[in-house]
């Protein structure tokens, strides 16, 4: 059976201790003597590797003299701008109410410095995980084997029970939380963020900038050792458009993480020691099979990941095949000590068919890095040189004016100047089996064929824009109900004129090329009028270049029909056969 964790074990609910934010604030001065694992372990998405005598914990900054929170801090209830994240799942995170006062910074009232309490929290594990990466280092049997030390600047969340009452968290302290709740640590920050670390904080820390760097990552899975994936850093050859392969690493190995929950800022930071390793015993057909793969890879700026491969191409005989990539894009900042990146990511996952972009900042502690590696250093020098680089991150990269509530920003699209767009598209409907005979080779779905015409609203008088906005914005974001939207009591309509009818949740994969564009959309429904809603999956495709050719004067039947017969063809070969589903 897989080694799983402390922080991955799962206990029934009747086992599960309570915990609300008091009994969270002692369990940071505990968490500095959590036993490290003692043995490699993959976590359960098989992404994430942990080493042998690795560390993982939570802590928290800024807690008064009885080591408790303040009263202004509590578990929040939030909602993540990310499919994978929030599907099916339910975040909290430790929030302070008077950040919302103070411009997203709470004045520091203890005696120590935030820095000195941060660096006194990390630096026993820090130097005792780095005491066997060490070791492993001067093994004969690791070789290549490089280590980092990286702060990441997020936010932490805790997952907590669907059986917690939502309303209960947001009115007081939560009593039905429990103490095993999973955690994770979300490092999209929004483009404010990202324009206040370039234009305000680089000119100020004294770094220099180096090159934009703009790389794809391919992750591949091995069939003869699933546990062991690698990660190929691609370039794009611009004269040729195609990817070409930099490097092979295996998958990182954290040696030590600390999710350090920053209470009187609005960010928090995550440090992480991990270990990287280059490739290097792969045979000549190995790399022969990767580099035809990697060459393969077709750069597509309309898909998420900005790669794709024409079907079939995406794995290499039985061993390797694609499993996610990822198009980065980072700015790299420097100095003697740190080195700062903020990169745009953007990815994809093949195996579940989703995919986000963001924005993510981090700082690589090359000074202390560098100190921690020489023989005999003492335990006070790595001490001074982590506070300085603490100091520098509390003091420039944990605060920012947060933005507009995300209805504002939904609204925004109501201001568009006015077009009409001329659509075809065609859905899978549903349809019922005549007879259980019929069997594979028939075709069991349905084809619609419909031409419609979307048009952007821009007539509203000022009164009409406040009466919706007041709608959208009494919005409650719930993960929990249909539709993922509810409105409190009496707020679901605006001046007797204006009334929520129905709502949508929708998660969109497009593919396209010249002639046609497809749309995968999973989409969460819910009519107020009826009470009803449901979920499901629905395929489109547009017909795009029928519809411009459509558009063209004096344009000929003759060519009209002969496009059309051939998107129709090319429905009826890949689209309407699937397993039985209806009965």
């Amino acid at each position: 059976m897989a080694y799983v964790p402390p922080h991955r074990r799962h206990l029934k609910e009747s086992e599960r201790p309570l915990l609300t934010p008091e009994l969270l604030a002692p369990q940071y001065k505990k968490n500095l003597n959590i036993k490290p694992y003692n043995k490699s372990n993959v976590e359960c998405n098989g992404e994430i590797v942990y080493a042998d005598h690795s560390t993982f914990r939570w802590c928290a900054i800024a807690l008064d003299d009885e080591n408790q929170f303040p009263s202004s801090v509590n578990l929040e209830p939030i909602t993540l701008e990310s499919a994978e994240l929030n599907y099916g799942k339910n975040h909290v995170a430790l929030i302070n109410t008077s950040l919302i006062n103070e411009g997203g910074e709470v004045k520091w009232n203890l005696p120590r410095s935030p820095w000195e309490s941060i660096t006194e929290n990390v630096l026993e594990d820090l130097l005792s995980t780095f005491k066997h990466v060490r070791n492993e280092m001067k093994s004969t049997k690791l070789k290549e084997v490089y280590p980092t030390l990286v702060a990441r600047v997020g936010k932490v969340l805790f997952r907590r029970s669907p059986s917690v009452n939502m309303e209960s968290i947001r009115k007081k302290l939560c009593t039905e939380i429990s103490k095993q709740w999973n955690r994770l640590f979300y490092i999209n920050t929004p483009v404010s963020y990202k324009e206040k670390i370039v234009n305000e904080v680089v000119p100020k820390i004294g770094v220099d900038s180096e090159e934009e760097e703009d790389t794809y990552e391919v992750q591949l899975s091995d069939s003869t050792n699933p546990d062991s994936p690698l990660f190929c850093r691609c370039r794009v050859m611009k004269e040729h458009g195609k990817l070409q392969l930099c490097e092979i690493k295996l998958n990182r190995a954290r040696n030590m993480v600390v999710d350090i929950s920053c209470t009187t800022k609005n960010l928090d930071l995550r440090l992480i020691l991990y270990t990287t390793r280059l490739a290097t015993n792969l045979t000549d057909d190995e790399m022969q099979s990767i580099t035809d793969l990697i060459n393969s890879a077709i750069l597509d700026p309309d898909v998420k990941g900005g790669l794709r491969w024409s079907p079939g191409k995406e794995s290499s005989g039985d061993k390797y095949k694609v499993v996610r990539v990822w198009h980065i894009i980072a700015n790299t900042y420097r100095n003697s000590s740190v080195r700062l990146e903020v990169k745009r990511t953007d990815r994809f996952d093949f195996r579940t068919l989703t995919g986000e972009a963001y924005w993510g900042t981090s700082l690589v502690l090359e000074n202390v890095m560098s100190k921690l590696q020489e023989e005999n250093v003492e335990a006070s020098s790595i001490y001074e040189i982590l506070k300085e680089d603490m100091q520098l991150i509390w003091d420039n990269f944990l605060s920012f004016e947060e933005e507009e509530k995300l209805p504002h920003k939904a609204m925004h699209r109501i201001k568009l100047p006015q077009f009409v767009t001329l659509i075809i598209f065609w859905s899978l409907k549903f349809s019922k089996f005549l007879s259980a005979s019929l069997g594979s080779d028939f075709w069991n779905l349905d084809l619609r064929l419909m031409l419609c015409m979307k048009k952007i609203v821009t007539a509203f008088a000022d009164d009409e824009m406040q009466r919706i906005r007041d709608v959208i914005s009494s919005a409650i974001l719930d993960s929990n109900v249909k539709g993922g939207l509810r409105w409190p009591l009496g707020k679901a309509f605006s001046g007797g004129r204006y009334n929520v009818v129905e709502i949508w949740h929708t998660f969109t994969t497009i593919y396209e090329n010249p002639s046609l564009k497809l749309k995968l959309r999973h989409a969460n429904r819910f009519d107020f009028t009826t009470l009803a809603g449901e979920t499901g999956w629905e395929v489109r495709l547009f017909l795009k270049m029928l519809v411009s050719k459509l558009q063209e004067e004096n344009v000929e039947v003759g060519l009209i029909s002969d496009m059309l017969q051939g998107n129709v063809k090319f429905i009826w070969d890949n689209f309407l056969c699937c397993e039985p589903f209806l009965t």
